[in-house]
């Protein structure tokens, strides 16, 4: 696996899951915690609905603030509503990859997305999220569907994640499918966007060039014949 990502990784210079999650770790779980707080102010639930809102959040508070956070949140998960559950289950699975523990977490994270209970915003993260693990894990299978999942999340343009998502997208299709002109073409809208933050669209830029390049070697090297 390093050696398909090796000149990515060289043109950007991080650490795959280990370095996402430092970089945006604390913002997605202030992020999905906020959410979740925020739900019993903004949809305007009968008051019993609001008070198992809040009971549950605070089982998730709870939970992350333990000596073993990790079963904690798991266990959490089991008995609470989808947008809590996926919370739960975002941070554990996060904080499992954090400790070696990939495939677990790539399951969790899956389990997230699959249930269509869970709130549009998460289930975004969670797609995410699982693409990261998938390609650091030492397992083969399925990476050839990770585009699949990150799919829905580039086409909703609402989706905070849908500029993670395009990157992610293009290097797959640049370094594991050797697809060059359709990682460009994840790319491309970048230049144009204004609210897209800096440090992606400099990873966008880099990547633009790296498959550019990549893409005019490849259509000036003849074809072999048999």
């Amino acid at each position: 696996m390093s050696d398909i990502f090796r000149e990515v990784d060289e043109a950007l210079q991080e650490d795959k899951v280990k370095q996402f999650w430092k970089e945006y770790g604390p913002v997605l779980i202030t992020a999905a915690v906020l959410l979740i707080l925020s739900t019993a102010a903004t949809t305007g639930y009968r008051a019993w609905d609001q008070s198992r809102d809040q009971s549950e959040t605070a089982k998730v508070l709870n939970a992350l603030q333990s000596s073993e956070p990790v079963p904690a949140l798991q266990a959490a998960a089991q008995d609470t509503r989808a947008g809590h559950e996926a919370v739960a289950k975002l941070i554990s699975a996060s904080m499992s990859a954090q400790e070696g523990g990939i495939e677990g977490a790539a399951k969790m994270y899956k389990e997230v997305y699959e249930n269509k209970k869970t709130p549009a915003p998460l289930d975004a993260l969670a797609r995410i999220l699982f693409v990261r693990a998938s390609l650091s894990s030492e397992q083969n299978s399925g990476k050839e569907n990770l585009i699949a999942v990150l799919t829905p999340v580039i086409e909703d343009e609402n989706s905070p994640y849908a500029w993670q998502a395009r990157i992610d997208g293009a290097l797959i299709k640049g370094g594991l499918q050797n697809d060059y002109d359709g990682a460009l073409a994840y790319l491309a809208p970048f230049e144009a966007q204004e609210n897209v933050p800096q440090s992606l669209k400099d990873k966008a830029a880099s990547l633009s060039q790296l498959y550019a390049q990549k893409s005019k070697t490849a259509s000036e090297t003849p074809s072999s014949t048999q």
